[in-house]
């Protein structure tokens, strides 16, 4: 599986519409961005928009869509997430409860807007 979102990474990154934080493993990608993509505002988490776009883009793989939101939740670990203040850090734990119920409007949104 993991062999497989890395493909998928790669894919996505060739195609112009996945960045990667430096140092993350799988999908690997040039480095980091913030700057917007496709239609994206920019300003999002790297490692959030990358994760995100995988889990949206996975919707047919179960097993490669859990692997994907469980790399956004780790998130959390993150200094970016202790970076953000209260509001954000709640917006991120609800989007991400939302993804687990299989909702992605939250995901499609924060990609469309920030990424």
């Amino acid at each position: 599986m993991l062999i497989r979102i890395a493909l998928a990474g790669a894919a996505l990154a060739a195609a112009g519409t996945l960045s990667a934080c430096a140092g993350d493993p799988a999908p690997p990608a040039a480095g980091p961005t913030a700057a917007p993509t496709a239609g994206g505002a920019g300003g999002g988490q790297p490692w959030l928009c990358t994760w995100e776009k995988l889990w949206l883009s996975e919707a047919a793989d179960q097993g490669a869509r859990d692997a994907a939101l469980k790399k956004v939740e780790e998130f959390k670990t993150k200094p970016g997430y202790q970076e953000l203040d209260g509001v954000g850090r709640q917006s991120l734990d609800e989007d991400i409860a939302k993804a687990r119920a299989g909702d992605a409007s939250a995901f499609e949104a924060y990609v469309r807007d920030r990424c």
